[in-house]
């Protein structure tokens, strides 16, 4: 028996399917082992179902109001009969009930169909953020631990300075010089994600300074001289730290937008 070695030679090595694209794609479709990573999707997806869904399961109008019934009338002290001053009386919130889950507000309002509804706006904020402070810290973190001696002083400069600045104080302050900045989604979102890139920037710089003295990364500064790749590639954190962070990010940015 013998074998055509000239059809062996001619098959198309393309002509089916390679080993890598198969373990490629099961890389990319693998499932997150971290619990954090699982915990915060989790939460995550329980709040866009609420985002989705939370207007049409509210049991009263966000900005309905019963202000003969949904709050309490408490006298206000020295004034009423025997007093000389006429009766003042100032709202109180009614406590959580079965007719009011989370109670009411001062201005009589169903907070539990408030907190339903804001859950997509505030989701939004939260998401956003997260993605633009990501974003800055990796950009900024990288960059300061990769270039090192005085880019490094002064990227970390910037970020020291970033960390000095309260977020609710900025935006209380410029919601009271542009009357429209409070209820400005974008401008929420910007203003929180600016205040809190620092935190993570810092940690990127000190991950990514010490990558450089690894024996990996200098095998690859022999076949790439200007660090393109090992700067947005190898010099990162692994994939798990940065899904961690990403989770961890979002729910806390979620929590400062509410």
């Amino acid at each position: 028996m013998t074998i055509n070695s000239t059809a062996l030679s001619t098959v198309s090595p393309g002509a089916g399917p390679t080993v890598e694209p198969v373990f490629h794609r099961a890389r990319i479709l693998r499932l997150p082992r971290s619990p954090q990573v699982v915990i915060g999707l989790v939460i995550l997806a329980v709040f866009g179902v609420v985002a989705i869904v939370g207007r049409w399961i509210a049991p009263y109008s966000p900005n309905a109001t019963d202000e003969k019934n949904w709050v309490q009338h408490v006298l206000v002290p020295g004034t009423g009969p025997g007093t000389g001053f006429p009766a003042n009386y100032y709202p109180l919130p009614l406590p959580p009930s079965a007719a009011h889950w989370l109670g009411t507000t001062v201005f009589a309002q169903d907070a539990w169909s408030q907190l339903l509804a804001s859950t997509q706006a505030t989701l939004f904020v939260g998401l956003l953020a997260a993605a633009i402070a990501t974003v800055l810290s990796v950009l900024i973190g990288v960059t300061a631990g990769y270039l090192g001696g005085a880019a490094d002083e002064g990227l970390s400069l910037v970020a020291n300075v970033f960390l000095a600045i309260p977020g609710l104080p900025l935006l209380i302050v410029i919601a009271d010089y542009v009357p429209a900045a409070g209820s400005s989604i974008l401008l929420v979102a910007a203003i929180i994600a600016v205040t809190t890139w620092a935190y993570t920037a810092r940690t990127l710089r000190a991950q990514s300074s010490s990558q450089p003295h690894s024996d990996r990364c200098r095998v690859l500064s022999l076949h790439d001289p200007f660090g393109r790749r090992g700067l947005y590639r190898d010099r990162l954190p692994g994939p798990g730290r940065c899904a961690d962070f990403v989770a961890a990010r979002t729910l806390e940015l979620g929590r400062d937008a509410a």
